[in-house]
This record gives structure tokens, sequence and C-alpha cells, in this order.
């Protein structure tokens, strides 16, 4: 087993934003702009939200996540899925 290798950099915030088929997604892609300058953003959609969310005015480093994600490689119980794991900073 190797040493766990420590930086000592600060890592910037992570932000996890959500959008739903509300017309209000449609400042979904200028959010992720303004918060994208100093943390690491990644993004979860619906399917509904697609109609407001203009994917190309995105910054083009944040993961966008929709529900296909899972559909698309689950298949049978015990299947791995696309999950997004949330924890608290020790």
């Amino acid at each position: 087993i190797e040493p766990l290798q420590l930086s000592t950099r600060p890592r910037k915030p992570r932000i996890l934003f959500t959008a739903s088929g509300s017309v209000a997604a449609i400042n979904f892609a200028n959010l992720c702009h303004y918060f994208f300058l100093w943390g690491e953003i990644k993004a979860v959609v619906t399917a509904a939200s697609l109609h407001f969310v203009d994917r190309v005015a995105m910054p083009k480093d944040v993961v966008i996540y929709t529900d296909e994600h899972d559909r698309s490689s689950w298949r049978n119980i015990g299947d791995n899925l696309t999950c997004i794991r949330v924890e608290m900073p020790k």
C-alpha cells in the first residue's frame, strides 16, 4: 500500500447545481459561469430543464449529469449507476 499524498495547495470548493423544468433554468448557464470562476462545478439537470438550459453556453469543464446517465447504465438489480456522492468535509 502506497502512502496517501496530500496536497498543500488549497482546493477549490466543490459545488453541485441542479436544474428542474422551471423557466428559471434559463439562467442556469450564467449561474454556472459565475461560480466556475472560483469553484469546481458539477450539474444535475432534469429532462424538462433541458428545454431551458443552454448546454452550449455552459462552461466546457462543467460535468452535466442527466437521468439518462442512470437509465443507460442500469439493466438489472446490482448494476452500477452514475451517482454523485455527497460528503461533509472532514
